[in-house]
C-alpha cells in the first residue's frame, strides 16, 4: 500500500464516489475559472500562483513520521490560500492530487472527488476563515497564515475520517463510532504534522514579507511587522526538527506504514466482507521507484520555487505591482 494521506482506491463505494466528486466539482470549476481570471487580469500573479502549486507540490510529497508509528503528508494549501486566495488554491491542488492519483498510484481515481473535496475545498476555505480571523485579531501575516496552515491541514485530515465513516459506519455503534476510530487514525497522526506545517508555512510567508513590502498581498502589507529576527528563526526551525524527529525516538521498531493503509485495515475491521472495487491502473512496481517518483515530484516543486524566487527577486528589483489574492472565484 502506498503511503498517502488521501483515501486509497476503491475504498469509497460508488455511492460516495459520486457524492463527492459531485459535492467537489462546482468548487473546482470555479477555482479553476478565478485562477485564470486571476492570471489573465493579473499577469503579474503567475510567479505566486507558481509558489503555490510548487509549495503544494513539495510538502505533499514529503513522507513524514508521527508519533502513532505511521506515517503522512501535510498539504501545503495554506501558503497558497495566504498568497493567492482560496479559490484559484483549490484549482492547483486539484491538479496535485490528480498527478499524484495518476502518476503515483497516491489516492485514487474513485476517490479523487472525496480527496479534493477535503484536501483542495475544505482546506483552503478553512485556511482562509482562520487567516482572516487571525488577521483581525492583530496577528502578522505570517504568524497568521502559519496558523491557518496547521489548521487547515488537520481540518482536512477530519473531514477524510468523516467521508470514510459515512462509507463505512461501525455495525454497533454507527457513524459515530466509525468517525471516532478512522480519527484516531487520521487525526492523531496529523496533529503533530499540522505544526509542522504551520511553523514551515509561517517561516516561508515571514520570509516573503521580508524581502519587500511589495511581495506581500496588498491587502495585508500593512500587517505585517519588520523581518524576523534570526534568532527567531533559528528556535523556529530547531522546534521543527525536533518533531520531525522525536517519532523515530520514541516509537523505535515501528513499522511506519501510511496513514491510509491503517485506514484500509480499519475498513476491513469494520466490514470484513468489503473488497476494493478498483485498483489502481497503474503502481510503482518497487518502494524503491516509489520513493524516487516522490523524490522526483518534490524536485520539480523546488525547482519551480527556485525559479520563482529568482524571478521575484528580479522583480521586486523593478518595483512590480502588489499581488491582490482572489477571495471570491
Amino acid at each position: 500500500m502506498i503511503f498517502a494521506m488521501h483515501i486509497a482506491e476503491g475504498f469509497l463505494p460508488p455511492l460516495w464516489v459520486a457524492v463527492w466528486t459531485l459535492a467537489a466539482a462546482p468548487f473546482v470549476i470555479l477555482g479553476f475559472r478565478s485562477l485564470g481570471r486571476a492570471i489573465t487580469r493579473r499577469p503579474d500573479q503567475k510567479l505566486p500562483v507558481a509558489a503555490s502549486g510548487a509549495f503544494c507540490f513539495v510538502l505533499s510529497a514529503m513522507k513524514i513520521p508521527s508519533v502513532t508509528g505511521s506515517c503522512s503528508h501535510p498539504t501545503g494549501v495554506g501558503l497558497g490560500t495566504a498568497l493567492v486566495g482560496p479559490w484559484p488554491m483549490m484549482a492547483l491542488g486539484s491538479m496535485v492530487l490528480l498527478f499524484q492519483a495518476l502518476l503515483l498510484a497516491h489516492g485514487g481515481i474513485t476517490t479523487l472527488g472525496a480527496n479534493i473535496f477535503s484536501m483542495a475545498v475544505v482546506g483552503p476555505l478553512v485556511a482562509w476563515w482562520v487567516l482572516r480571523a487571525g488577521l483581525a485579531t492583530g496577528l502578522r501575516w505570517s504568524t497568521a497564515g502559519g496558523v491557518a496552515a496547521g489548521v487547515s491541514s488537520l481540518t482536512t485530515y477530519v473531514v477524510t475520517a468523516v467521508q470514510l465513516a459515512l462509507a463505512h459506519p461501525d455495525p454497533a455503534s454507527g457513524v459515530a463510532g466509525s468517525v471516532t476510530k478512522f480519527l484516531g487514525i487520521f487525526a492523531i497522526t496529523q496533529l503533530p504534522l499540522s505544526v509542522i506545517e504551520g511553523l514551515v508555512t509561517s517561516l516561508a510567508l515571514g520570509w516573503l514579507a521580508s524581502r519587500s513590502t511589495v511581495a506581500l498581498p496588498g491587502w495585508v502589507g500593512h500587517r505585517e511587522a519588520p523581518r524576523r529576527s534570526l534568532r527567531g528563526s533559528i528556535a523556529v526551525l530547531a522546534a521543527v526538527v525536533v518533531l520531525l524527529v522525536a517519532p523515530l525516538v520514541a516509537r523505535r521498531g515501528a513499522e511506519w506504514a501510511g496513514a491510509d493503509s491503517r485506514a484500509a485495515d480499519e475498513v476491513t475491521a469494520i466490514d470484513s466482507d468489503y473488497e476494493p472495487w478498483f485498483e489502481s491502473w497503474w503502481s510503482p512496481p518497487s518502494g524503491e521507484i516509489e520513493g524516487f517518483l516522490f523524490a522526483l515530484q518534490a524536485a520539480v516543486g523546488a525547482a519551480v520555487l527556485g525559479y520563482v524566487v529568482g524571478a521575484r527577486h528580479k522583480r521586486l528589483g523593478d518595483g512590480a505591482d502588489e499581488l491582490a489574492p482572489s477571495e471570491t472565484p
